[in-house]
């Protein structure tokens, strides 16, 4: 595996991306999501030219807003689209991630045609466990949530809670003890389910049991059980099962990219006082 100095978004990337037509209803674009288990679709026209996107962000957006199946992908999709090189370095597209608040990138070549689809799960895997081992504080990629959500709080309203803090998650409990979570991944199986949120409480959706963690993990190995199970969130919790935090995906790559900036910049700097010397 190539070191994260030396990985370009081609060599993360997937390359066999979901696609659909702009003119696609949404009930096939949802169950899409489902099926495929992706967390974006991208929006071509002649066959491979990008123009839009549908993540699961929007469709939280989009369920909390009200929507009728029937509509064209066209008219809920995220235009004008993101674009960028398939040969940008590790470090460029992680702080393009950050400074735009977006999740995913869309390669394309230099005609423009789509060439790939680089998310937040991708960078995670092609980065190796090891490499998480320069974080050395496990408080510096934990989210300290938030009160829980009481299961009997009402979908509609903790779905409006999520999309209007711009959280990805929500933990379901009360008193300090967490019971379930449910997450962006979420919201395309409520919507093929064709909930009625107004009418479920968010403890009748949230998944569960819950996959949690004593705070003496390593981030390296939270890194790794989280791959190992297909999570992007990990649950906390004290020795006396009471929730301190969630480490998640996103923080993870957040902070991963902070040192590795700050490792370039002192490598830089060693090197500068050499020359002057």
């Amino acid at each position: 595996m190539n070191p994260a100095s030396e990985l370009r978004l081609r060599d993360i990337a997937t390359s066999a991306v979901l696609t659909v037509v702009p003119d696609l209803p949404l009930r096939n674009a949802i169950q899409l999501f489902v099926d495929a288990q992706v967390s974006c679709l991208v929006v071509t026209e002649d066959v491979d030219r990008p123009v839009g996107i549908i993540t699961e962000r929007d469709l939280l957006r989009l369920v909390c807003a009200g929507y009728a199946e029937d509509k064209p992908v066209r008219s809920i999709m995220s235009a004008p689209l993101l674009t960028v090189r398939e040969d940008m370095d590790f470090s460029s597209a992680q702080a393009l991630l950050a400074n735009r608040a977006v999740r995913h990138l869309v390669l394309v070549d230099e005609a423009g045609k789509l060439r790939g689809v680089a998310s937040e799960t991708d960078f995670r895997r092609h980065l190796g466990h090891d490499l998480f081992k320069a974080i050395h504080c496990l408080g510096a990629v934990m989210d300290p949530s938030p009160d829980m959500v009481p299961p009997e709080q009402p979908l509609a309203r903790s779905l409006e809670l999520m999309a209007s803090t711009r959280r990805d998650h929500l933990v379901i409990g009360r008193e300090g003890r967490a019971l379930g979570i449910i997450t962006e991944r979420d919201v395309p199986r409520l919507m093929a389910s064709q909930v009625i949120p107004e009418r479920l409480t968010i403890g009748d959706v949230m998944s569960h049991p819950l996959y949690t963690v004593g705070p003496d993990i390593t981030v390296a190995e939270a890194a790794r059980r989280m791959g190992e199970a297909g999570l992007r969130h990990l649950v906390v919790l004290d020795d006396g099962g009471r929730m301190l935090a969630v480490i998640s995906q996103h923080r993870l790559l957040e902070r991963l990219g902070v040192v590795m900036m700050e490792e370039s910049r002192s490598r830089l700097e060693n090197t500068l006082d050499v020359v002057l010397e």
